[in-house]
């Protein structure tokens, strides 16, 4: 395998007549590939799917191989090393699936035109010129995450100048998240502020909230087409109950919400025979008895993603992993010190009305559930915004006359939250 020194002679000596010869197996390349995207699109349309990152991936990779074995059976490899044409075929396909799929940006129709005649410099600049600006388009953003790009420029000699921390958000950005958004336009990457805006309103979201927004399972199955939301309608949302929580029936958005879950008819009962409840007590404190580890008194709770502050709703899990995790997820460095986490087993008593959210298929969520899954991470505000949509939901089920909410926790582990402690009985300390 030759050197990075190598690679960068090669792209340097590469003669007009050998880039005039890459131009014009490209444009054979280019149409076959063009060819096998258009009829994978033309097939999610006719079933009614938007691509996954699975079948993103599955077609990047062919067309990746249409290249790859157009430069094989055509070029001098001694000219153009394998690993060169690898990347070359790989950057390809991610400008050409990413441009079949979305609209073409000037930063793509720039990298297509000098990756047809092998000019790495003049991609370079496509690329930096893109990433010198404050905003970063959508279709952008993808392709820098979906592709080897960065890595292929630091190999072959040309690093590239990027804003502080964004290899830190490409690689935290699921691609099955900017695999769902790139076709979204009204979206767009703020590489400053380290967050994806609503162009149309200002409203901003961060990485971990856009990962939450597009990964979660369907769970409501047969919606029509008028009460889906897009990513904007929720951001928007969310903002609007941040400054009026009080006018949410008021909005829109609000009002489509709660008439999915009124007229939601695929509900469940308890699915497990026991389940954990933990609260965090001072190393200092006795023991909590059974009625002290029930649903804390009316008026002293702090905000949790179901209840607004003062609320008593009673949280639990199905694990005794995941009732701990929980509760650590509220606990600061210095309550780590200072307290002990007891948890207790639980029986159940009786049937209840359960609306299941928690899903850990990943694929197709109606987009405001999404939001219910966004992670608390570093907010210690007292009223945190990632659970301004999960309350406005649990208020929403109260009034449908549903009795609590099963939800996502972690890949081993489901959480639940009901209105009422009345429905469980301490069977022990564990």
């Amino acid at each position: 395998m030759k050197g990075s020194e190598d690679i960068i002679g090669a792209f340097r000596t590469v003669t007009e007549a050998n880039r005039k010869m890459l131009s014009s197996i490209n444009t054979e390349a280019m149409q076959r590939a063009n060819n096998m995207i258009s009829e994978a699109i033309n097939r999610s349309t006719l079933c009614g799917l938007a691509f996954d990152v699975n079948e993103y991936s599955n077609l990047k990779e062919k067309v990746s191989g249409v290249f790859n074995n157009t430069y094989l059976n055509s070029i001098d490899t001694s000219i153009f090393p394998q690993r060169m044409i690898n990347d070359i075929a790989g950057m390809q396909a991610s400008v050409a699936v990413i441009g079949n799929i979305t609209d073409m940006t000037s930063m793509l129709r720039g990298l297509e035109f000098n990756l047809a005649t092998a000019n790495i410099d003049g991609c370079f600049n496509v690329v930096q010129g893109a990433l010198n600006k404050n905003t970063l388009k959508i279709q952008d953003f993808a392709f820098l995450k979906n592709s080897k790009i960065v890595e292929v420029f630091k190999d072959m000699g040309n690093v590239l100048s990027l804003p502080q921390g964004f290899i830190s958000d490409i690689n935290s950005i699921n691609k099955s998240a900017v695999i769902k958004v790139m076709n979204n336009n009204n979206i767009s990457y703020r590489t400053d502020s380290h967050k994806f805006v609503d162009n149309s309103s200002g409203n901003t979201i961060t990485i971990g909230e856009m990962n939450s927004i597009c990964a979660a399972g369907d769970v409501l199955e047969g919606i029509s087409a008028d009460e889906k939301f897009s990513e904007t309608e929720l951001m928007d949302f969310m903002a609007f109950l941040d400054s009026s929580p009080m006018m949410a029936m008021y909005n829109d958005v609000g009002k489509k919400i709660f008439n999915i879950i009124n007229n939601f008819n695929k509900t469940i009962s308890f699915d497990k025979k026991c389940y954990y409840h933990c609260r965090a007590r001072s190393n200092s404190e006795p023991p909590f008895v059974w009625e002290q580890m029930k649903a804390a008194p009316y008026g002293f709770t702090f905000p949790g993603r179901y209840n607004h502050a003062g609320q008593s709703y009673f949280y639990f899990a199905d694990t005794k992993d995941g009732a701990e995790k929980e509760i650590g997820k509220h606990m600061s460095e210095k309550d780590r010190k200072i307290k002990t986490l007891q948890t207790v087993e639980l029986g159940v008593i009786g049937e209840v009305n359960l609306i299941d959210l928690s899903a850990k298929s990943m694929r197709g969520l109606n987009t405001f559930l999404r939001y219910i899954r966004f992670p608390l991470e570093n907010d210690k505000s007292s009223r945190p915004r990632v659970y301004l949509i999960p309350s406005f939901v649990s208020e929403c089920c109260r009034q449908c006359n549903i009795d609590g909410i099963k939800y996502y926790g972690g890949k081993d582990y489901s959480n639940y939250v009901t209105w009422s402690d009345g429905y469980y009985n301490f069977i022990r300390n564990v």
